[in-house]
């Protein structure tokens, strides 16, 4: 099943949130702790930092990656202060 994942992820007209799809389902489908997790979570840090997402991908990849890792895990930190900004930032875009 990882080796038909790693084909999708690797097809170069996979959309953003395509990727961000398929990366939670090989989170949700993989042992905890398990290289294959570890693996998606790590890709799931890089789209969440990756400049140019719209707000709504960038919550999609923050929400993705804090279901992904582990508690008190840097990751779920990472996602957590991620959630927050785009927080901060969508009320202060309404005022």
């Amino acid at each position: 099943m990882f080796h038909e994942i790693l084909e999708i992820l690797q097809k170069t007209d996979i959309s953003v949130e395509q990727l961000i799809a398929t990366l939670q389902i090989l989170c949700n489908i993989s042992p905890s702790q398990s290289q294959e997790e570890r693996w998606a979570t790590e890709k799931l840090v890089e789209i969440m930092q990756k400049p140019g997402l719209s707000i709504e991908q960038s919550l999609e990849a923050a929400q993705a990656l804090y279901k992904c890792s582990a508690l008190k895990s840097e990751e779920r930190e990472q996602a957590a202060g991620k959630l927050k900004d785009l927080m901060q930032k969508l009320t202060v875009d309404k005022q």
